[in-house]
């Protein structure tokens, strides 16, 4: 399928699904802004507030886990909808976040609860446990899952109600290339607990690669570390909240820049990370895709991209790595 049709289709998929669970709402607050320089996170972040705007919404509270404050956020959503940011993070191999979830959904019984589109991974009986009493426990909680097996195992897990959606960085649309390429291909593969070790095989052995998960801090980021700091020393001033809160999306941006431009500096891209993937498709930049470590990107793919004929699926058939 040609790239533009598909993430037009795509990101029609999202709208679709996720309209029917904001319709009438007034207060909304979006919850796990992605603190971090992970290039993927803030795509997502960027594609949940194009479509917030989309649909002439707003948010009236936002917050990352260490921002966020349970006795604010009470008093700006009222009984409004609380949404929580999509990614990989259902389950226990990002085990914060998922205790940040489930904190907040224990405190507002009374409240919607959205959680925007996940990947699921939980490797311990334990921490599933946790998770089926909290979430179980809500009488109006929402799971959008990214992959088919995700939606399958949260279904049989929990009583709450689950919806195959893809990934909200696909509500980006088309993005032009910011640069012409310089170099024949680009290698962007994973440095962290996720990877399977594609950069080890023997087609990207000698092959330099990159991860997308440092930056230099520039003026932007310094600002909002300053802010950081000060919110962190507990100052009280609520306007010192609202400025950090208010960088959120311009940090997102200038993340989401840097991740594209290092993309596009390729004529193709060979990648294990799902946004190089989502964002080569953006782009229109054709690419090679390696699973993550526990499936992920295959199972993603499965669902959603493998009739793209900008990517090439390498190793193992989708969905046959356990996890």
């Amino acid at each position: 399928m040609e790239a533009r049709a598909l993430v037009r289709r795509l990101s029609g998929e999202i709208e679709g699904t996720l309209r029917p669970l904001v319709a009438g709402v007034r207060k909304l607050a979006l919850l796990d802004y992605p603190d971090f320089p992970n290039v993927g996170d803030s795509a997502i972040w960027l594609g949940q507030i194009a479509w917030l705007r989309s649909l002439g919404l707003r948010s009236v509270y936002s917050a990352d886990r260490r921002l966020y404050s349970e006795e604010r956020l009470r008093r700006c959503v009222g009984d409004g909808t609380i949404v929580f940011g999509g990614g990989g993070n259902l389950g226990d191999l990002w085990e914060d976040h998922q205790r940040f979830r489930e904190a907040v959904v224990t405190a507002f019984p009374g409240n919607p609860i959205v959680v925007l589109p996940q990947t699921m991974c939980f490797q311990r009986a334990d921490s599933l446990a946790r998770a089926r009493a909290v979430f179980d426990a809500h009488p109006d909680l929402t799971l959008l899952l990214r992959d088919r097996r995700s939606f399958e195992r949260a279904s049989d897990a929990f009583r709450a109600s689950t919806l195959l959606c893809p990934d909200m960085a696909f509500f980006l649309g088309p993005l032009k290339r910011p640069i012409r390429p310089r170099r024949a291909v680009v290698h962007l593969l994973r440095t962290d607990q996720e990877s399977c070790g594609a950069a080890d095989r023997p087609e990207n052995r000698d092959a330099e690669s990159r991860d997308w998960t440092v930056e230099e801090p520039g003026r932007l980021l310094r600002f909002q570390a300053r802010l950081r700091e000060r919110v962190d020393r507990g100052g009280p001033d609520e306007r010192l909240r609202r400025a950090l809160s208010a960088t959120y999306t311009p940090v997102a941006r200038q993340r989401l820049e840097r991740g594209v431009r290092l993309l596009a500096a390729g004529r193709s891209v060979v990648t294990d990370r799902l946004h190089g993937h989502i964002l080569c498709l953006l782009l229109g930049i054709p690419h090679r895709l390696y699973d993550n470590s526990y499936g992920k990107n295959g199972d993603f793919y499965r669902a959603w991209t493998s009739d793209s004929e900008l990517v090439t699926w390498c190793g193992a058939e989708p969905g046959d790595t356990a996890g």
